[in-house]
């Protein structure tokens, strides 16, 4: 397997850790999930965007 590949697949499985802990924390500090709270909202757009870029450029790696 490529050394690039296999950076690209651990970064994005540390990146779904972490926004899975992060929002687990996030809800147990106050007892659910506030999706009005642009804190969250905001955390969690840019965790999605990490997770698609890091999605592409595997893609892109595997593929050439």
């Amino acid at each position: 397997m490529n050394p690039a590949s296999l950076s690209l697949i651990v970064s994005l499985a540390w990146l779904f850790v972490l926004v899975i802990r992060t929002n687990e924390k996030m809800k147990e500090d106050s007892g659910e999930l506030d999706l009005r709270n642009p804190i969250v909202v905001g955390y969690n757009a840019i965790m999605l965007g990490l997770i698609v870029v890091n999605i592409v450029i595997l893609h892109n790696v595997i593929i050439l």
